[in-house]
């Protein structure tokens, strides 16, 4: 059997509220990432030719800082990043697919700092955990908790059903090993106006 994992959210509320809480979660996100770079060290090489062969040569953040048009270097710089794909402080791509099922909202993040996630669910408490996997014991429950082996046979039950309409929900809303956005909508949280971003980031750099 492939192995199947979803990372997922059941939003209670309306559309409406949960596209409110994604624009406060873009802003959020927004200056988490301006925190983030400029928590880099501006005297330390952060950018290489040789990974970014359209440099002149090494620059530190200070140096792109002073430099002519190093906020649009800066953008070059993020964008390229993004089409790696890769986990790199400069990778700043996060967004939301929002899904539609049976009357119900359903959401999944990318791209977000794990802390940074956490701290969001706890804070919007309207997303409820809505996990799937296929490749372990059903974890629809706090092992910290409770113990299988102790359970009645009714709260077992209970679980394995609930657990088993994950399954059927996933199954539905993703079939196959189709892409979340074939069948979901995208909410981006990178910044909008990457250049405007990316010249903020600098004017905060310190000389």
């Amino acid at each position: 059997m492939s192995t199947k994992i979803y990372n997922a959210y059941i939003f209670d509320g309306t559309i409406n509220e949960l596209i409110n809480i994604l624009k406060n979660i873009r802003e959020e996100y927004e200056e988490h990432a301006k925190k983030t770079l400029l928590g880099l060290s501006y005297f330390h090489v952060n950018f290489t030719k040789k990974r970014y062969p359209f440099l002149e040569s090494d620059m530190t953040m200070k140096e792109l800082k002073e430099s002519y048009f190093g906020e649009f270097t800066l953008e070059d710089i993020i964008i390229k990043e993004k089409s790696r794909n890769e986990h790199h402080p400069f990778n700043i791509d996060a967004s939301s697919v929002v899904y539609f099922f049976e009357d119900k909202l359903y959401v999944q993040l990318f791209g977000l700092p794990r802390d940074f996630q956490k701290d969001i669910i706890n804070k919007y408490t309207q997303f409820r955990d809505y996990h799937f996997q296929n490749s372990t014991d059903q974890s629809n429950y706090d092992w910290e908790k409770e113990s299988w082996s102790k359970m009645s046979d009714e709260r077992q039950k209970e679980l394995e059903d609930e657990w088993d309409e994950r399954d059927r929900v996933w199954e539905n809303i993703l079939p196959g090993w189709s892409a979340p956005s074939d069948h979901g909508l995208i909410f981006e949280f990178t910044p909008t106006r990457l250049s405007m971003f990316c010249s903020d980031v600098l004017r905060e750099v310190d000389l």
